[in-house]
């Protein structure tokens, strides 16, 4: 009888202790005085059915949404509290950790929901880039490859797993990787340019091109293709085209410092010193700490005559690099120490 009396106190007292951490858990995910109104209507509902964890989960995501990253651990944990056993809710705290940038903590997450559940695809793909993230590019492999055995036909697996070769330096096995990508789905945008880098590297500028004109097609707008193909456009030193290109880019977006720079190094090339000036201005504004535009702004200034600019312009590029060989020559032609 004295046993019996004991297992039900024990047994009692683990309740209770269970469903005070789960009261606690529950109040704590309640404070919160930048509530959206979106979390406040999920925090209303919680106060009508506290255990139920796909309101935890609701709001994990919403504060994940909202980039509140705290506040979605929090709510996420909240939820497995309630049931541990649901593989959808540690995917989630592994995406919620890994935005975090606790990447242990994360894999684990991810590595438990595949443990739930091993036919989760999702689980595989994102402890993949998280091992491609921290450059366990063995490990990032056997999740891609496990999750393809389960959708074979994913452009992002073929994707995910040429950018693990492109790490490797194995760049025929990247490129046969990228190229699947763009066989299963042709409107797969990165998987065009990731192939024009490695052809540009590779030397094969013909290739490069196509590969920028096939992403743009897919999207006219998207930077990356568009600055990319720019670059080769000028390096071929057809600056007209080149410069339509940046500055498209530039209206998509207004603060992409390198594109104002190149057309000034352009300007520059072509003797329009002034206009040039503007644009290593421009770029300055955009980017206070662009060192390269000092230094053309000065050597600009210099061949239109204007020494003290130029060496104001030397000086910001020392002050960001004591040791910048082109403005220390330029100080020194100009006279000063």
């Amino acid at each position: 009888m004295i046993r019996i009396f004991i297992i039900s106190l024990i047994v009692a007292n683990v309740f209770l202790t269970t469903s005070c951490h789960r009261e606690q858990n529950t109040f704590s995910t309640l404070v919160d005085s930048n509530a959206s109104a979106a979390i406040r209507d999920i925090n209303e509902q919680i106060l009508k059915d506290p255990q139920n964890a796909e309101l935890y989960y609701k709001k994990a995501k919403t504060y994940y949404t909202e980039k509140r990253l705290d506040k979605a651990e929090e709510a996420i944990q909240a939820a497995i509290v309630i049931d541990s056993t649901n593989a959808l809710y540690h995917y989630h705290k592994g995406e919620v950790l890994f935005a975090l940038n606790k990447t242990i903590a994360a894999a684990a997450e991810f590595e438990k929901a595949i443990q739930l559940n091993p036919e989760f695809y999702e689980a595989y793909i994102k402890l993949g880039e998280l091992y491609l993230f921290v450059k366990k590019h063995k490990e990032s492999l056997e999740c891609f490859t496990k999750a393809q055995a389960l959708q074979p036909n994913e452009a992002k697996t073929y994707f995910m797993k040429g950018l693990n070769f492109k790490s490797l330096k194995d760049t025929t096995n990247a490129l046969v990787s990228f190229q699947r990508a763009t066989e299963t789905d042709n409107t797969f945008i990165d998987a065009y340019i990731q192939l024009a880098i490695l052809h540009n590297a590779m030397g094969n500028k013909k290739l490069a091109l196509d590969f920028y004109n096939g992403a743009i097609r897919i999207n006219e707008l998207n930077v990356d293709a568009l600055y990319g193909r720019a670059l080769l456009l000028q390096e071929a030193e057809k600056f007209d085209d080149a410069v339509k290109d940046y500055r498209k880019i530039i209206s998509v977006n207004p603060g992409y410092y390198r594109a104002y720079y190149n057309i000034g190094f352009i300007n520059s090339f072509n003797q329009k010193y002034e206009a040039a000036i503007e644009n290593f201005g421009k770029a300055i504004e955009e980017n206070p700490e662009y060192i390269n535009a000092y230094y053309m702004r000065g050597w600009c200034h210099e061949k239109l005559g204007h020494k003290q600019d130029a060496l104001n312009n030397y000086e910001y590029t020392l002050q960001l690099d004591p040791t910048y060989p082109k403005a220390l020559e330029g100080k020194k032609r100009l006279g000063a120490q």
